[in-house]
């Protein structure tokens, strides 16, 4: 009975190391050209907003134990892996020319553990299933614009 008592302990422990939550923050660059981005968009309204992660997985990201999580591996999570990736955003016409002084760059923290459990309840986090954010960054900058 205890040896089942533990199975499931383990069992909800692991499930539970694995929850994952993001938010996506903008730079200040952002909150400066979010007029000029919005009149652009509305002069051209084919123009789409074109979302590039500046770095690979793992070259150029920011935060604790987001490379090697071994304490997050070791404390079954108790210990998160956090990582910050910076994404660049542009927009672009239909004729596939970038308009360049509307570039910027927009930040995503994602966490990985327990603590994101308790996080994921704030407004802006939000779960996040390990994927490619990049849709979920375009949709930040379209709510942000509205």
């Amino acid at each position: 009975m205890t040896f089942l008592i533990r199975l499931a302990l383990v069992s909800i422990a692991l499930a539970l190391s694995g929850c994952a939550v993001q938010r996506i923050s903008a730079t200040e660059s952002l909150d400066e050209k979010l007029p000029a981005l919005r009149a652009h968009l509305q002069e051209q309204p084919d123009a789409e907003l074109v979302v590039t992660r500046l770095s690979g997985f793992g070259a150029a990201d920011e935060g604790l134990h987001c490379f090697e999580p071994m304490l997050y591996a070791v404390s079954l999570g108790v210990i998160p892996a956090h990582c910050r990736s910076r994404h660049h955003l542009s927009s672009q016409s239909p004729a596939g020319v970038e308009v360049s002084e509307l570039e910027t760059d927009v930040v995503v923290t994602s966490m990985q553990g327990w603590l994101p459990l308790f996080l994921a309840v704030l407004p802006s986090w939000q779960f996040y299933d390990g994927g490619p954010v990049e849709e979920d960054v375009r949709d930040f900058v379209e709510d942000e614009l509205r």
